[in-house]
């Protein structure tokens, strides 16, 4: 009879007998495409749920290599966090925003960003938005997200902007009208079918900015296996 400690269907071939890491899922993987050497100096991520979005945002600052600059509108992060429920990492610097603050926090991250790399994490544009409200809200956070994108990038940074979606035309917060999943969780949109014209900011309808328009991501549901699917402008 083979002996179990030397070769055979029952060898141990991995770390004296310890199970394999198990593999990255695609959230994983493109959490460390956007916060990679080579990542583009923008990308932004829809997603209908806004848990579903931080979670993901989170991924991708536990993944960057460097220094990250969390900017935190919306509070989730900073709230879990401040819950036990996540550790942030040393190299990570979070902070978050609001009306008053917000031209100051945004100044440090073009300066911090521009002169050396790393990646700044914004959570997110829909919290900017509400945080100007009025008419010109779209445009002023635009501007200041493309100012710094642009500044950044020439340093090797990269920016990732998160976004809370829904689909045109529905006004539930799955945006998905009727059919399965919980809401503000995503159904599987296949990448060919996937438009930016799809999508409108969640709340306040306002449509999704192409700021992005080869790393823009649309997530699927955190309970299947389906890869983000990328939106065409």
């Amino acid at each position: 009879m083979m002996d179990k400690n030397h070769g055979g269907a029952g060898g141990k071939e991995f770390g004296q007998g310890q199970p394999s890491p198990p593999a990255p899922s695609h959230a994983e993987l493109l959490a460390r495409r956007l916060t990679g050497r080579e990542a583009p100096p923008l990308s932004v991520i829809l997603c209908t749920g806004a848990a579903a979005k931080t979670r993901f945002l989170r991924t991708a600052a536990d993944a960057a290599a460097g220094p990250v600059l969390y900017m935190d509108t919306d509070l989730l992060y900073a709230g879990c966090a401040g819950a036990g429920l996540g550790r942030i990492r040393d190299c990570t610097t979070l902070v978050c925003p609001d009306q008053d603050t917000w031209n100051r926090d945004l100044a440090s991250a073009i300066s911090a960003s521009s002169t050396g790399r790393m990646t700044v994490i914004i959570d997110s544009l829909n919290g900017i938005y509400e945080m100007y409200g009025g008419a010109d809200s779209a445009m002023t956070a635009n501007t200041h997200i493309m100012a710094l994108a642009s500044l950044a990038g020439q340093a090797g940074s990269a920016v990732i902007v998160g976004v809370r979606v829904r689909r045109r035309g529905s006004m539930r917060a799955n945006g998905f009208g009727s059919g399965g999943g919980g809401v503000g969780e995503a159904h599987v949109v296949q990448p060919a079918a996937a438009t930016a014209g799809e999508w409108v900011l969640h709340p306040g309808g306002r449509q999704v900015p192409r700021m992005a328009a080869d790393s823009t991501y649309l997530l699927p549901p955190e309970d299947t296996d389906a890869p983000p699917a990328k939106i065409e402008a």
